[in-house]
């Protein structure tokens, strides 16, 4: 039962209050500014080799290569599909034990 509500803890911070505050911050402050050109760089090689990584633990029978292809396109629809499938267990989970 504790994992329960920590599962939905974290999608409610993930998904709800930490997208709310980016948007109040940027409504607030103004959007962010990435200048420095060499900072934008490493970040998108940083998503890059994350999105790999991420690939390699959860499709390690994916041939490299399309593995390669999606890290370089920053393709993260297979995690938006993991995600909503644990977003989709966890409240059948939560309402199992409400029932």
């Amino acid at each position: 039962m504790n994992q329960v509500f920590k599962k939905v803890a974290d999608i409610y911070r993930e998904h709800v209050a930490i997208p709310c505050r980016s948007i109040y911050q940027e409504l607030v402050k103004g959007r962010m500014d990435v200048t420095d050109r060499k900072a934008r760089i490493d970040a998108i090689e940083s998503l890059k080799r994350m999105i790999r990584s991420w690939l390699d633990e959860n499709f390690p029978k994916m041939p490299t290569s399309e593995k390669e292809m999606r890290a370089e396109a920053m393709d993260i629809s297979l995690i938006e599909q993991n995600m909503e499938g644990e977003i989709v267990f966890t409240l059948l989970l939560l309402f199992s034990f409400c029932t």
